[in-house]
């Protein structure tokens, strides 16, 4: 595989395991809280796999830190303030794999 292949597949992963946590912070549903803490970990492996390039230095730093933060929101509580950071990591990674498509 090329690595712009593996990259789209990382981005598609990372867009559908955000979307996840996205649309469970927007309403929680506590039967399915225990798949929150392993997709979160899921998401952190597919964005750290994204094949680097000098023009994503920026996003992936905002990536990792939106993801930290939300993280951390979520494990406050903040469950609406996590959705929202993760609703902009989700957009993010959206457009960046509709660019690349």
């Amino acid at each position: 595989m090329t690595k712009t292949i593996i990259r789209q597949q990382a981005l598609a992963a990372a867009v559908q395991a955000s979307g996840f946590l996205t649309n469970w912070m927007k309403e929680p549903d506590l039967a399915t809280i225990d798949l929150v803490e392993p997709t979160f970990e899921t998401l952190a492996e597919y964005v750290e796999a994204l094949p680097p390039t000098v023009a994503d230095a920026g996003t992936m730093c905002y990536l990792r830190n939106q993801m930290s933060s939300s993280h951390q929101l979520f494990n406050a509580g903040e469950w609406g303030a996590a959705g929202h950071q993760l609703g902009q990591v989700h957009r993010k990674l959206d457009r960046t794999l509709a660019d690349e498509s």
